[in-house]
């Protein structure tokens, strides 16, 4: 994902999800000569073990969170902002991607991965499905 700027506070990420690799998520000031004194916002985080066992964390000065893998995080939210704030995931994969878990008609829960980027074709090596959907035939894992 782009390096990000933030200029009114605001949801960054508005959903629980986890990923299969390690991710650092770096919060600092605009002013990337000095990004640290440029830091004035308050950022809300929430991460566990389990989306129903999620601990809060507030930042309030530049950081970067280590996110394990198959660690949920998320909502990420700036709460205040004093000043712009950049936001950049740096997550240790070929592309960035996301698995959120979801509930089906019956209450069960399954779990769906959002990958941005393009996708290879399992079943046409030559060809690629692109921001994710799945290409004709192919099905969703």
């Amino acid at each position: 994902l782009p390096y990000r700027a933030y200029v009114k506070p605001g949801i960054i990420s508005g959903e629980a999800h986890f990923h299969r690799d390690e991710e650092y998520l770096a919060i600092v000031g605009h002013d990337l000569r000095d990004a640290f004194e440029s830091f004035d916002a308050e950022v809300v985080l929430y991460m566990g073990e389990s989306p129903d066992a999620m601990e809060k964390i507030v930042i309030d000065r530049p950081a970067m969170v280590r996110v394990p893998k198959y660690y949920w995080h998320g909502p990420i939210e700036i709460t205040r902002l004093g000043k712009p704030l950049f936001f950049q995931p740096v997550l240790k994969a070929p592309r960035y991607y996301a698995i959120y878990r979801r509930f089906g008609q019956d209450g069960r829960p399954y779990y769906s991965a959002v990958v941005e980027g393009t996708t290879p074709n399992e079943l046409d090596p030559d060809k690629v499905c692109v921001n994710g959907v799945p290409c004709a035939g192919q099905e969703v894992k």
